[in-house]
């Protein structure tokens, strides 16, 4: 499977001998559609020299416009549902590149078509050029969009997971997956088990939920298996999904979109406090009368008032690798708290090491939120 994750560049090269130029058509489509008939984009180049024959070509931008966050973190297991379905809110595209040379003005030769499975991810400068995720994946071209660890929840006895979405634990984005992957829940204190086989019908991306609905009391661990039901079973990877019940705060849930371009979501169980900054233009008024004026006019007015609130929280205490989370939300260019949109505020953090941590490590951010107090759309 070929992986574009278009928040990086992502260069294809044509170098081929006794040519002039070269082009590219790019076919965008999701799943569960056909190809189109015709390119969205057709890019060309001539060669830089007659000595020089590379050409390079960056589509992440034209992807980008394809991407789209419309939804996320709905899925929920049940007695009757896996809860596992096939992602079709634009978070993947499908993308056909069809690679010319050109041998003479205007005469082109089709090299190869290439299909990519494209999401709106990122690599970093250290993992190269055209980065494919090696360190997300459980097997060859399979990847899930959290690396393995241990991650909490909020929950408590008022918690309504089967029917209210902010209660819920969230997703894994599984991609690639296909019929080779088997996924088995175990809840971590009677240890009592939910085994979904073969769940991905094809090498799509598929929304996972992280915790059966019937194990959020106690949590669980999710297990991605290939062949559990026949054969040698073999143990591709596995997450730990833990509640946590805060008594004093109230927990705000952060959604983000990570490095993989999935949808993610993490919970500061901590302190949070809200404030507002409120803007306006002011004048100086005429009065009614300069000798006999009303004391109620007042000498000078606002007008465009509007506010821009605020919202700073606290993670609570979380181990080292928790600075990798921190991270991915700090670089992340689609946030919701509570299901409202919000802009990272905070520009800078200490990644805090343990081996010189002072204190429990707990990060404090501070998101704005993306929309006047005062509805002013037009």
């Amino acid at each position: 499977m070929n992986k574009l994750f278009a928040r990086s560049p992502y260069i294809i090269e044509v170098n081929e001998s006794s040519v002039v130029g070269s082009k590219l058509e790019l076919f965008y489509y999701y799943s569960g559609t056909s190809v189109p008939a015709n390119p969205q984009y057709i890019v060309q180049k001539l060669i830089p020299a007659s000595n020089d024959l590379k050409m390079y070509y960056d589509i992440s931008p034209y992807t980008r416009e394809y991407l789209k966050f419309t939804t996320r973190q709905t899925v929920i297991g049940s007695a009757s549902s896996s809860g596992i379905v096939a992602n079709n809110n634009n978070q993947l595209v499908k993308l056909d590149v069809k690679r010319y040379k050109e041998t003479t003005s205007t005469n082109y030769t089709l090299l190869d078509t290439t299909t990519y499975y494209c999401m709106d991810g990122y690599g970093y400068y250290s993992e190269g050029a055209n980065p494919q995720l090696t360190s997300l994946e459980f097997a060859t071209d399979q990847m899930a969009s959290l690396p393995e660890g241990t991650y909490y929840y909020k929950y408590s006895t008022d918690s309504a997971p089967a029917t209210v979405e902010n209660d819920r634990a969230g997703m894994l984005g599984f991609l690639g997956a296909s019929s080779l992957a088997d996924l088995k829940y175990i809840n971590l204190s009677s240890g009592a088990t939910q085994i979904i086989t073969n769940p991905f019908a094809s090498a799509d991306l598929y929304d996972v939920p992280t915790v059966w609905y019937d194990y959020y009391a106690d949590g669980n661990k999710l297990e991605v298996w290939d062949n559990l039901a026949v054969g040698s079973p073999t143990l591709l990877r596995s997450w730990t999904f833990k509640p946590k019940c805060e008594p004093k705060y109230t927990p705000i849930m952060v959604d983000f979109v990570n490095k993989m371009g999935a949808w993610q979501r993490e919970f500061f169980f901590k302190a949070s406090t809200n404030n507002i900054d409120v803007k306006n233009v002011e004048y100086n008024a005429m009065q009614s009368s300069s000798l006999s004026y009303n004391t109620l006019e007042g000498q000078r007015k606002g007008f465009n008032n509007n506010g821009e609130e605020k919202i700073t929280c606290n993670t609570g205490f979380v181990e080292e690798s928790y600075k990798n989370v921190i991270q991915e939300l700090m670089l992340s260019e689609k946030i919701l708290i509570d299901s409202l949109p919000v802009m990272l505020d905070t520009k800078s953090i200490d990644k805090v090491k343990g081996i010189n941590a002072e204190q429990p490590i707990n990060y404090t951010l501070t998101f704005k939120y993306a929309f006047d107090a005062i509805n002013s759309v037009i």
